[in-house]
């Protein structure tokens, strides 16, 4: 079994997004820094109420796991420029499956950039 993680996405325009769907994992997204660490697995699939303002079904504790402050600060990112504005965010929960051993030659002091990364994802 590989390392497990929860993300929040909102829904696509193109297809739903499916449990068993492979993503590949990067820091910096949408960057010209962007670089791939591996691919992770969709195991789980929960659909959350997601208001900009007022009550939603992200509670503060998720949002933390997934790096953000408070659930205030995730639905902030989520929607961020967005409109219209979504109704509904997916809380889904992710198993790492390969990792890119190629990435593992960045290293920080004497841990792997894996190993950066699984301290980060564990909380060590």
């Amino acid at each position: 079994m590989g390392l497990q993680f929860t993300t929040f996405r909102l829904p696509r325009k193109d297809k739903a997004v499916q449990v068993g769907e492979v993503f590949q994992v990067v820091i910096k997204p949408r960057t010209k820094g962007r670089l791939p660490l591996g691919e992770a697995r969709v195991i789980s699939i929960e659909e959350k109420e997601a208001q900009e303002y007022g009550a939603t079904g992200i509670t503060d504790s998720e949002a933390r796991k997934d790096g953000f402050v408070d659930s205030w600060g995730l639905r902030k990112y989520l929607f961020w420029n967005k409109n219209p504005r979504p109704k509904m965010a997916f809380k889904l929960t992710l198993e790492w499956t390969i990792w890119y051993r190629n990435m593992i030659a960045y290293t920080t002091g004497d841990k792997t950039l894996e190993q950066i990364v699984l301290d980060r994802l564990t909380g060590k």
